[in-house]
């Protein structure tokens, strides 16, 4: 008789504990358990460009349009002249390069002819510049100069020899030196496009800095920190010389005309972001984009209209929203947390899921499409 107690109050034990489970799991699928999805989306490269105006506004302002910032827009000629320096030169060899003494020891008179050469112990080879007559025994200067101008420099005090001569009489009647013979002539400056390049950079930004500071003394204290876009070109350039040309000096004359567009970068930056979400599909949006992802130039100004248009190129990294037709959480009821990774991991736009089951002993999410929250991970 105790044993069938004891067994009716075990079956009645199990019977409950499979009634309160059965129970549990009702109450979850009614709306009482939840899931998380943490999505790590992947980041593509976004490059857009487009064009902004900046205009001028007058006293009674207009409304802007969407595609436009208020600004300022000034054009400014300058001109002027500055002198400078060739680097280029060549040099110009002079008619000799010294005097030797031309000895004779032997017993007649020995005439050398003009351009007798003479040869250094070094090898290098010299003419003489004029015919002379050097008797027996006796000794006569005369001037030499090098047999190639270009490669010579100098030849250290010594002894010459005369390879016209007949090698028995070349130690009898030779040629020698007591100073040293040095290369003879002078430089001539010379411009080089390199000098006319540099000096018309230079000046062109003289001229700039001089536009600038006529242009800051229109602008308020709060203007002249705002970013200035600038648009430099030479209307004309009167240079005295040409590059090649053999002169000591020579003088750049430039014309130039520089267009200033005034304007707040934070004000481009903002329609930029604008116009690039413009270009994103739904369910897209840019990630940290700043100032270093935007460049831009002036396309074309109108400085009786005060207006300037700006092209703007941005670069930067789009993302998943949790606005994506990809979340339709209509899809991810009922599934297993494994289920809903290999589900959502099929779309390249997602890097990485994490499932979070409530209560933590559930084994799928709900059926109750509300009762599934999604959070993207920016990072």
């Amino acid at each position: 008789m105790p044993s069938e107690v004891t067994k009716f109050y075990k079956y009645t034990a199990i019977f409950f504990v499979s009634l309160a489970l059965f129970l549990m799991i009702g109450i979850y699928n009614m709306g009482m358990g939840s899931v998380k999805i943490i999505i790590f989306p992947s980041q593509s490269t976004i490059d857009a460009e487009f064009i902004i105006d900046v205009r001028e506004m007058p006293f009674n302002p207009i409304e802007l349009s969407e595609n436009e910032i208020s600004g300022r827009i000034f054009e400014v000629t300058r001109e002027g002249k500055k002198k400078y320096l060739p680097t280029g030169s060549r040099f110009v060899s002079g008619s000799s390069a010294g005097k030797v003494t031309i000895v004779n020891n032997y017993s007649k008179d020995q005439t050398l002819v003009k351009t007798t050469r003479l040869l250094s112990s070094e090898g290098i080879l010299f003419r003489t510049s004029k015919d002379i007559v050097v008797p027996a025994g006796g000794k006569v200067s005369v001037e030499i100069y090098p047999d190639n101008p270009d490669k010579f420099t100098e030849v250290l005090p010594g002894r010459f020899t005369i390879p016209g001569l007949w090698a028995g009489l070349q130690n009898k009647i030779y040629g020698e030196s007591d100073t040293k013979l040095s290369k003879t002539g002078y430089e001539i400056k010379i411009v080089t496009a390199e000098d006319m390049a540099k000096a018309e950079e230079d000046l062109k930004n003289v001229l700039y800095q001089e536009a600038l500071n006529e242009v800051n003394a229109q602008l308020t204290p709060a203007e002249k920190i705002l970013t200035k876009v600038v648009e430099s070109d030479i209307e004309q350039n009167l240079s005295s010389a040409e590059a090649g040309a053999e002169i000591d000096e020579f003088e750049e004359n430039l014309k130039v005309k520089t267009v200033f567009v005034v304007f707040d970068e934070k004000n481009l930056l903002k329609k930029a972001e604008e116009k690039s979400q413009e270009l994103l599909p739904s369910g897209k949006r840019l990630s940290g984009l700043g100032l270093e992802n935007l460049s831009y130039e002036i396309e074309k100004y109108d400085i009786a209209d005060k207006a300037a248009n700006l092209k703007v190129l941005i670069s930067g990294q789009a993302m998943l929203t949790g606005e994506s037709s990809i979340f339709d959480k209509e899809k991810l009821t009922g599934k297993t947390a494994e289920e809903i990774k290999n589900y959502l991991l099929e779309f390249e736009e997602i890097k990485d899921v994490e499932v979070k089951l409530t209560p933590s002993w559930a084994k799928k999410s709900p059926s109750a499409a509300d009762r599934i929250e999604i959070e993207i991970n920016s990072g």
